[in-house]
């Protein structure tokens, strides 16, 4: 299936002809096809690469656009993806809580801007109409000479 001249990489290789991809979900609903790709290949790249869409579609030979759309097409990938932001935040949340256990102070005040904010934890930049000075402009009127 690859171009000629060129050896097939794997992705290539595990491409769903557009004319067999209906017989394929036939024989295999487990595995549906999602685009040109089973859908299990295209979870296998989004798993490498950790939910990053842009390498993934690198990875895949499609634009960003064309792996969105896949993506849009499975409830799969959409867990998929759900779950890989979910990890990345918990990873976040745990790096964050091991800064705030050295005490860096830093860690701790974006901790409280963020979660203390109903016990008055926020940070306002408030401007009221005193501190604005009014502009005045001065005209002269010029008689044009006759």
């Amino acid at each position: 299936m690859g171009l000629p001249g060129r050896k097939a990489n794997y992705f290539e290789s595990q491409r769903i002809q557009t004319n067999t991809a209906k017989s394929y979900n036939s024989l295999n609903p487990s595995d549906p096809v999602v685009g040109m790709y089973k859908q299990s290949l295209i979870l296998d790249v989004l798993t490498k690469q950790k939910g990053r869409l842009v390498q993934s579609a690198k990875q895949l030979k499609i634009s960003l656009k064309t792996l969105q759309g896949y993506i849009q097409k499975s409830k799969t990938l959409q867990e998929c993806l759900i779950s890989f932001n979910e990890e990345e935040l918990d990873n976040a949340e745990e790096k964050l809580q091991k800064q705030i256990e050295k005490e860096n102070l830093s860690a701790i005040q974006f901790y409280l801007k963020c979660k203390g904010k109903d016990r008055g934890w926020t940070e306002k930049s408030e401007m009221s109409i005193e501190m604005v000075k009014p502009i005045t402009f001065k005209y002269t009127v010029v008689k044009a000479k006759e």
